[in-house]
């Protein structure tokens, strides 16, 4: 690749939006026009390409268009219509050899092998738009006709797409309709590329872009391999089916001899149709579809007397129904083969190769799923670990006023804060504690109390808390929940993200992933409402990346370096600094990485730092390091998404509305049973302080009497959370 400052590299692959223009295409459909149209793709210096595969036919499929756009013109090259493949190849590979012009796809992998499978043709200078819109917004959608909508303008209807898709492209000639949509996959591919490009490069810098666009080139190194018999498949696909076959199902033991047969046989039976489907050339999924092939399968097996039969004949009649022609001829001319296959149970050396058989596939699933266990259950005893509670989360403990009126509850820290303080008094331990304060709470007398305590507001605070998920009532194993996630509580004003208690609430482990996947697509939704994109939260590479880059490119180099000649040697070594270069100006990186500080290097004649094992080993430490600030990053972009948003909540309504919005939300979607009592979508939203409260700035810190050191509001003051 070429050497670019970005703005030379932008304005290198700007592109300009051409809109598409039905039947505007230029078809090509002899070796002759083929010919005709190189020089002037020689010419170009970024081609959107697609192809189109037919599969109904034969085993393996094979290519029935290529569609090539330049900025100019959309070429539909018929390659059935050509039927030439030693022409194709001396014409097409001069331009997919060629490292100048670059080829755009979209998800394009199987593109570049069913190319080198038909006509031999290698593809260089790759780039594929889905790969790099992924890389870009990963929890988008990034299929084409999102690519197209968001980029260009242009809707396309997602069904019809899909039937022309699978519609059969060997037929000639082809409809308007399907030219039309051949044209148009390739057509805007040159314009999304130069769009992606751009966000990228603002979203992680030039040199991440550029080796982002290095890492596809991997795809275009893959060799076509032939499509293999998959018996594990058909082994768990019987199973999946059997389910369903209530006839058998309810007579046939899972565990017994008879149900292991059968899968075994049904494995077999796929694996002659697949070997007669490539010997033939046909399409395997045209041959005796899945339904007929278990009806085969259960042939012997006799329901009036629950047993395994020997099977004289096979009735064919019984198939008449089937879908492809195909598969009759296939149960005819393999009548022998498939009749072995259905009473090889009867001889005792193939029936204990039919039971081994399974065992063998069995034990492969069986420890599959194992796995799969033991890894969930290893994540979830981590996630208990780390944030479920170790101790119980309500004391219960109540606060009475000076003429005893209760004024809400809390744990035991806060009662022997008061306590302390000399700010109240014990009234009694059993069968929880109760203090009763000296003070008068806000200054205000026993009445104005008494009436504020029967206000809705204040039961929440006043009531009993159980010790329970709110939301199934499970008692054991808690976490806490935040109702209106931190992320955008921590952007409120004082007086909306300090009054919390309400909005923490106890759920199990079970119900807190389900809670938090529902408040991850809400937070989605939330930046696509406001048009935020996570990834502007990078504006160079993050400091784990770099520090694996630098162990990374270390190692490759002392490990190839005798290789290499002079030149690449040195440029090798020049890189390797200039990515330490980076690193060290990273900024907190000493804080980050501390090792860094005092670290010195050895250094050649030339006074530059010597790349050698001693260099890589300490880079070998610091990338293993690296992977501690995974989390710490993550979040940092969390944080600065839930900021952005906040931004977006211009008055106190709308912060109102928002709060409002996720404690519905958390309604809807989890039907808590278990609430505490007084917990409401519309409980107050802020809070009053007072004078020593941390969210006041007064300076002095003065006290002016016992009231105001121990400001409560009865339905806010000292409220316990979980």
């Amino acid at each position: 690749m070429k050497n670019y400052t970005i703005k030379e590299f932008q304005q290198y692959n700007h592109s300009v939006l051409n809109p598409f223009q039905p039947e505007k295409y230029i078809l090509i459909d002899t070796l002759n026009k083929l010919q005709d149209l190189i020089p002037i793709l020689l010419e170009q210096t970024r081609l959107g390409i697609d192809t189109e595969q037919s599969f109904a036919k034969t085993y393996e499929g094979f290519l029935c268009l290529i569609q090539i756009s330049t900025d100019q013109n959309d070429y539909l090259i018929d390659v059935l219509g050509i039927n030439s493949k030693q022409g194709i190849n001396e014409c097409l590979s001069k331009v997919f050899l060629c490292k100048d012009i670059i080829k755009i796809f979209y998800a394009g992998q199987q593109d570049i092998l069913w190319l080198k499978r038909d006509f031999d043709l290698s593809v260089v200078n790759y780039f594929d738009v889905k790969e790099c819109a992924s890389f870009l917004k990963k929890s988008d959608d990034n299929s084409l006709i999102q690519l197209i909508d968001r980029y260009c303008n242009y809707k396309l209807d997602k069904q019809k797409k899909k039937e022309l898709q699978v519609s059969e492209w060997s037929n000639r000639p082809l409809s308007k309709e399907q030219l039309d949509y051949a044209a148009l996959d390739s057509h805007y591919l040159i314009k999304i590329r130069y769009e992606l490009l751009c966000e990228t490069i603002q979203s992680v810098g030039f040199k991440r872009t550029i080796e982002v666009i290095n890492q596809m080139q991997q795809q275009t190194l893959k060799k076509y391999e032939k499509k293999k018999f998959d018996y594990q498949y058909f082994f768990d696909l019987f199973q999946k089916q059997f389910k369903h076959q209530e006839l058998y199902a309810s007579q046939i033991d899972k565990q017994s001899e008879v149900y292991r047969i059968i899968n075994v046989i049904y494995c077999r039976i796929a694996k002659l149709k697949n070997e007669y489907s490539q010997l033939n050339n046909l399409n395997a999924n045209n041959l005796l579809l899945e339904p007929s092939l278990l009806e085969l399968a259960f042939k012997i097996y006799d329901l009036n007397s629950n047993k395994l039969a020997l099977l004289e004949d096979l009735d064919l009649q019984t198939f008449q129904n089937i879908k492809y022609p195909q598969s009759l001829i296939f149960l005819q001319s393999q009548r022998e083969k498939i009749m072995l296959i259905l009473n090889s149970w009867n001889q005792s050396e193939e029936k204990n190769n039919l039971l081994q058989e399974y065992d063998k596939y069995g034990q492969k699933k069986a420890s599959s799923h194992t796995e799969k266990e033991e890894r969930k259950q290893k994540r979830a005893q981590q996630f208990e670990e780390q944030f479920c509670l170790k101790k119980e989360p309500y004391g219960n403990c109540q606060i009475l006023s000076p003429l005893g009126l209760k004024l809400c509850n809390c744990d035991e820290k806060k009662v022997k804060w008061y306590l302390n303080k000399g700010l109240a008094t014990l009234v009694s331990r059993e069968p929880y504690t109760i203090i009763k304060l000296n003070f008068q709470p806000n200054g205000k007398n026993h009445e104005e109390l008494e009436q504020e305590i029967h206000l809705n507001e204040n039961q929440f605070y006043a009531s009993k808390r159980e010790t329970v998920c709110v939301v199934c009532g499970k008692d054991e194993k808690f976490t806490k929940y935040h109702v209106i996630p931190s992320i955008y509580r921590t952007h409120f004003p004082n007086k909306y993200k300090s009054h919390r208690s309400h909005d923490i609430l106890l759920l199990c482990v079970k119900c807190h992933q389900k809670a938090g996947k529902n408040a991850d697509l809400l937070k989605d939704q939330l930046l696509q409402q406001y048009k935020i994109e996570k990834q502007q939260y990078f504006k160079q590479q993050s400091l784990k990346y770099m520090a694996q880059r630098m162990y990374a490119s270390t190692k490759s180099y002392l490990k190839s370096k005798e290789k290499m000649n002079k030149e690449n040697r040195q440029k090798c070594k020049e890189n390797i600094r200039q990515y330490f270069d980076e690193l060290l100006k990273t900024p907190d990186i000493q804080n980050k990485f501390p090792q860094l500080k005092d670290k010195q290097f050895k250094v050649s004649t030339t006074g530059k730092i010597k790349i050698d094992e001693e260099f890589r080993s300490f880079f070998s430490n610091l990338e293993k390091d690296s992977k501690n600030i995974k989390d710490e990053e993550k979040q940092n972009e969390r944080i600065w998404a839930g900021q952005k948003v906040v931004e977006n909540l211009k008055t106190e309504d709308d912060i109102i509305l928002f709060i409002k919005m996720w404690r519905q939300h958390f309604l809807d979607v989890m039907q808590p049973k278990y609430l505490p009592f007084g917990w409401n979508v519309n409980h107050k939203f802020t809070r009053d302080f007072g004078k020593e409260s941390v969210f006041n700035q007064i300076e002095g810190n003065q006290t002016e009497d016992i009231s105001q050191q121990s400001h409560i509001t009865v339905s806010e003051g000292i409220n316990q959370q979980p």
